[in-house]
Formats: structure tokens, sequence, C-alpha cells
């Protein structure tokens, strides 16, 4: 059986200013790893884009905007 190239963007969020979420970026997560693991995406083509401290909400758009130019 061959499968065409399929690439995946999962974002996942949980730093919001007001009313902040817990698991977002771990569904996000788990998400991505499901893609790989039982739909047969290739690694290098799932773009989990998540927020943490290191990578704030303000920063998602530029990820978001690298994933789409790589694809």
């Amino acid at each position: 059986m061959t499968i065409d190239r399929r690439f995946a963007i999962v974002i996942g969020i949980n730093d919001y200013t007001s009313k902040p979420l817990e698991y977002c970026v771990n569904d996000a997560l788990s998400v991505s790893k499901i893609l790989e693991e039982k739909c047969y995406f290739k690694h290098d083509d799932i773009f989990p884009i998540t927020s943490d401290n290191k990578n704030p909400t303000k920063d998602i758009s530029g990820y978001l905007d690298n994933a789409l130019k790589y694809i």
C-alpha cells in the first residue's frame, strides 16, 4: 500500500492571559504522536506548535508561518 505524503500542523495553546487552559499542549502532543504511530505520517511532516514558558502565545504565528512555508 502506497501512502501519499501528508502534512499536519497541530496547535496547542495553554498560556492565555485570562483563563489559561491546562490540557491543550498535552492534547496537541498526543495528536502528533497518534498521527505518526497510527496514521503513518512521517515525523518530519508533523508540525506541533505549542505554547509554554519558552514559546509564549505571541510567537505562535511565527511558527505557523514557518511550517506553512516548509509545506
